[in-house]
């Protein structure tokens, strides 16, 4: 399976050294993205213009929030696309669904010291005016400080295990992945902004825990076990449209098997799957009725509730690690 997960891609700054992939994933078809600098100037603003606005105090902060979102989409070019994480050559829809739903976990970027202009109303076609500004100097601060917060939340991770099957180790792992991708993210805007490369102390650990997760990816196996003769007839179709989505199909151990009870009644197909882990534990389940390319939407199915239990995982243990350093910390004062 090739994998990429979070940004499988090569990245150049126009101008500055190439910087390192900001995900490895994916290396035998890797995308150069350019990453081109932006001149930002050293106030830089966000204004709107709303037309024909009812003359309230909620008009005026309409426009407020407005002119803040064109300031902030003018600074965090890359942060805010998705697009420059997902798309990448040979990924696999498992990938893309998972990416996507890292994605969705990262925090919208915040900037400091906004400075707001009073909004402007005119009286008489109720248009209103809105002007929002930031220092190019308070935006490289805050956001340089963001980032090595990032980068030091790493090490909070060290002691992922690396035992166990491999959706274990995956899923201990996977908590880093919404710290890497806000950390890469922020690199590339930061990089665009300054026209400069930026160095934190631990990219070494960074590239390290990328590559884990690729190999855990690629290394991922699935099995079916049909639960009556009549689901084994499926089981050809079934398979197919699994490996379609990018899961990786073998004979092997399995890290997951899908225990399967598929059956025809009438024009539907009914179908019941019970996702199992190496210590058949139950770590998702499928529930459903279906007509028209039945196995192709089982599948698909299938991959959506993965996602969002793998998604529930790596937010559960995110909370536990959090609520224990918060202890050390208490601990460490007392």
């Amino acid at each position: 399976m090739k994998t990429i997960l979070i940004l499988g891609l090569s990245v150049a700054l126009a101008g500055c050294a190439s910087m390192s992939s900001l995900f490895s994933f994916g290396e035998k078809e890797k995308k150069v993205v350019k990453i081109e600098k932006v001149d930002l100037p050293a106030m830089i603003y966000g204004e709107v213009n709303l037309k024909a606005q009812p003359k309230t105090p909620e008009s005026k902060e309409k426009a407020i929030e407005l002119a803040k979102q064109k300031l902030n989409a003018k600074i965090f070019r890359h942060y805010q696309n998705p697009d420059v994480v997902m798309n990448s050559e040979g990924a696999t829809e498992f990938e893309r669904a998972l990416t996507k739903a890292i994605f969705a976990e990262i925090p919208k970027p915040r900037l400091p010291k906004v400075l707001i202009e009073e909004p402007v109303q005119d009286v008489e076609t109720g248009d209103v005016s809105a002007v929002v500004k930031v220092t190019r100097a308070d935006v490289m601060k805050s956001q340089m400080s963001r980032l090595y917060a990032l980068d030091g939340k790493l090490r909070q991770h060290l002691h992922a295990t690396g035992k166990g099957f491999k959706l274990k180790q995956l899923i201990a792992l996977l908590p880093t992945a919404p710290v890497l991708m806000e950390r890469r993210l922020l690199i590339a805007d930061m990089e665009s902004i300054s026209g400069e490369k930026v160095s934190l102390p631990n990219e070494r650990l960074a590239s390290m825990m990328e590559n884990q997760i690729e190999r855990l990816m690629g290394q991922l196996v699935v099995s079916l076990d049909a639960m009556t003769p009549e689901s084994a007839a499926f089981e050809s179709g079934f398979k197919k449209a699994l490996a379609e989505k990018g899961f990786n199909m073998s004979a092997r151990k399995p890290d997951l098997t899908f225990k399967y009870f598929i059956e025809l009644e009438g024009t539907e197909v009914i179908g019941d799957i019970e996702m199992l882990n190496a210590s058949s534990e139950t770590y998702a389940t499928v529930s459903g009725q279906y007509q028209e390319h039945a196995m192709e939407a089982l599948a698909e199915e299938s991959l959506k509730q993965l996602v969002i239990s793998m998604i529930k995982s790596m937010n559960r243990i995110i909370k536990v690690r959090h609520t224990e350093l918060l202890k050390d910390s208490y601990f460490e004062k007392v």
